[in-house]
């Protein structure tokens, strides 16, 4: 067990002109690796700057629509689902029926910025009584 398995090699002229071969092939090698990463580098360079270019021009193309858009949905959709909002907030006040949806749909309120939360205060002895006109069975009178 005390015996070394590795043993060392005498050294010779000739493996030290060996020796010497191989290094400077693997410098040649490396040299060879690095301009080959250069230009492996450069090329993909020069790719990705003509598609940022073609890109931007897409999107300078879609931003008048883009734009338009924006506004409609600023002065129209935008105030329309906030009031939409709203009235759901008070209808499940008035309805505590309607509780269980308001508290699953709570998060998806609150990433679109609206916060609505579980209706409060509505239980079935807060909720007012509402009055129903009884319907008639007779057709209206032309």
């Amino acid at each position: 067990m005390d015996e070394i398995e590795n043993k060392p090699v005498p050294a010779d002229a000739a493996d030290s002109s060996d020796l010497r071969e191989q290094i400077d092939s693997l410098r040649h090698l490396v040299g060879s690796i690095l301009v080959l990463l250069v230009i492996v580098s450069g090329t993909l360079t020069v790719f990705l700057l003509r598609q940022m270019k073609t890109i931007s021009a897409e999107v300078d193309g879609f931003r008048p629509g883009a734009t338009n858009a924006i506004a409609i949905y600023q002065k129209q959709q935008g105030p329309a689902m906030q009031e939409f909002a709203k009235r759901i907030q008070q209808y499940g006040q008035t309805h505590p029926d309607f509780a269980p949806v308001l508290t699953k749909w709570d998060p998806v309120f609150v990433a679109w910025g609206w916060k609505l939360g579980a209706p409060t205060g509505a239980t079935p002895a807060a909720v007012a009584p509402t009055t129903v006109a009884p319907r008639s069975n007779t057709p209206p009178k032309k």
